[in-house]
């Protein structure tokens, strides 16, 4: 399977790679939505994202994007914001599924599988 990963935080990056190397997968990592949009050409099988990047909700913005240009792959949130209102607000944006930080490579496991084509 093929990911594409936008995230700006390296150590988070760090455990990602880990995890999807050793599963098997493909894994690109952009640092912004500018470097996304250049690399989406490749169309990923899943798209992770991280919410806040450059201090805003740029991943929201992104994914509103990418909805809006008629993209109904599976994008997932990886965010540390927590609240019911910012899960909210990241469904709202037509984020798929919402992985809070800081999360397991168990949790990162059982997503990337919900979406692993059989």
């Amino acid at each position: 399977m093929n990911i594409l990963y936008i995230e700006d935080e390296p150590d988070v990056v760090t455990l990602v790679s880990m995890y999807v190397n050793s599963a098997g997968h493909s894994l690109t990592v952009v640092k912004d939505t500018d470097e996304a949009r250049r690399k989406f050409a490749f169309q990923p099988d899943l798209v992770l994202v991280d919410v806040r990047l450059r201090h805003r909700n740029e991943g929201r913005d992104f994914v509103r994007e990418l909805r809006a240009q008629g993209y109904e792959g599976v994008v997932v949130a990886v965010t540390a914001m927590s609240s019911p209102q910012d899960v909210e607000a990241n469904y709202e944006a037509g984020f798929t599924e919402v992985l809070l930080k800081p999360f397991t490579i168990d949790q990162l496991a059982d997503v990337v599988a919900r979406y692993t084509p059989a």
